[in-house]
């Protein structure tokens, strides 16, 4: 009985031990969220309103550092993957560190409803710098890797995250992918299943419109056409002036002409305050030039640049404008053009004030005026001393040799 008494007893000593260290453990972990959901309260006070990029500089350090604390410090919360997806949303979407924060959310918290998100903020960041390289590269490979790495993230959401509420988005942009790259092909079979397989998601309309960007890039004119035609009778705000100018622009590489200036007019008269409106102005100059009307083009043209000196086009007009005078055989118009672009330093590259001025010499040294191109060329020796980015630009020919030569041919 003694013996039985004993083992009774350590089996109870061994179950109040195991009773207190549970209960130590428990108080333990309630401890452990407890000052886990105050660390999230207080973040969540100091970034309501929501901090954004345009915020101070310290407020939003400060809110990383608070959201920083949380994933840090309580890695196996109910709120370590919030704050580390709230902490990578607030760096610069260029940063690595960005990208790395996401990855980490996404291998230590598979499960958490951030994962897709962190997955497509890391395929559409890539999709982003490779836009971005490519409008100021010529170097396509820059840009590829770029799209390369989006094409694969956008490929494992797809395939981790089925359910996900940016699927078909993902499918979209994955289709963008294939554009950026001119993998026209591709792009078009892409966007083809999707407006079947989107035909009741507003998105279709814009799978509708890159179908008719598609036919433009590869010539398909009144493919391009019938499908911008769809996007303008949908009659959604943020696609049908483009798809109203993208109609204009497929009958001006078509040589219609006069159809293309009645569809920009269009684009003009229906949506007079977008961007493209603006742009729509400067072609129908360019259509009329095309045509072989050279006083309504240039007519035209300096109306467009008056009314929107800051558009992208205007640079190139006002220079379009010397050469067709040029062509017209009137030197004091095209000398009186090319003088605008020289004297206008804030709109103007370096280079497009050199090459104005290299013409207004050319002008005066084909006209015979030798001492009106000489005086041009020594100040295009003196005041634009560094060479046009064009290696082989005639301006680069000018040099002190040059002048000395015409001097001399004077004489």
């Amino acid at each position: 009985m003694k013996r039985i008494i004993i083992v009774v007893d350590l089996m109870i000593l061994a179950f109040l031990v195991g009773f207190f260290i549970g209960r130590a453990t428990e108080n333990r972990l309630g401890q452990y969220d407890d000052r886990a959901d105050k660390a999230w309260r207080k973040v969540e006070k100091a970034d309501t309103p929501p901090v954004t990029e345009d915020s101070d500089a310290n407020q939003i350090e400060k809110i990383r550092t608070l959201y920083r604390k949380v994933f840090d410090r309580y890695p196996d919360s109910h709120w370590a993957d919030d704050a580390l997806y709230q902490y990578a949303s607030r760096l610069a979407i260029s940063q690595e560190q960005q990208f790395s924060m996401f990855r980490r959310l996404i291998i230590h918290y598979p499960d958490s409803e951030y994962a897709d998100d962190s997955l497509y903020a890391i395929a559409y960041a890539n999709y982003r710098l490779a836009e971005e390289r490519k409008a100021v590269s010529s170097e396509l490979a820059e840009s590829d890797l770029y799209y390369d790495r989006s094409l694969r993230f956008f490929g494992q959401l797809l395939t981790d995250y089925s359910g996900s509420s940016l699927y078909n988005t993902s499918l979209f942009n994955r289709a963008m992918c294939y554009y950026g790259k001119g993998q026209w092909s591709l792009a078009q079979d892409e966007f083809r299943t999707l407006r079947i397989d989107l035909a009741n998601d507003p998105i279709v309309h814009e799978v509708v419109y890159q179908l008719g960007r598609i036919a433009i890039e590869t010539q398909q004119y009144d493919g391009a056409i019938a499908e911008f035609q769809n996007v303008v009778d949908a009659g959604l705000e943020s696609l049908a002036p483009n798809a109203q100018f993208g109609i204009a622009q497929a009958l001006f590489a078509q040589g219609k002409y006069e159809e293309s200036i009645s569809a920009y007019e269009r684009t003009i008269e229906n949506y007079p305050k977008s961007v493209v409106a603006q742009d729509a102005c400067f072609y129908i100059g360019w259509a009329y030039q095309r045509m072989g009307k050279h006083d309504e083009a240039i007519i035209q043209l300096e109306e467009a640049i008056e009314d929107f000196p800051r558009n992208e086009n205007a640079s190139n007009s006002l220079v379009f404008i010397a050469q067709i005078y040029y062509d017209q055989k009137n030197p004091d118009g095209s000398i009186e053009a090319y003088r605008k672009v020289v004297d206008n330093k804030d709109n103007f590259s370096y280079d497009m004030r050199r090459s104005a001025l290299y013409w207004i010499g050319k002008i005066h040294e084909e006209e015979g005026d030798t001492d009106q191109a000489i005086s041009t060329y020594t100040m295009l020796v003196k005041d634009y001393a560094e060479h046009h980015q064009t290696h082989h630009h005639p301006s680069n020919n000018i040099n002190e040799e040059y002048i000395q030569k015409l001097q001399a041919d004077r004489s």
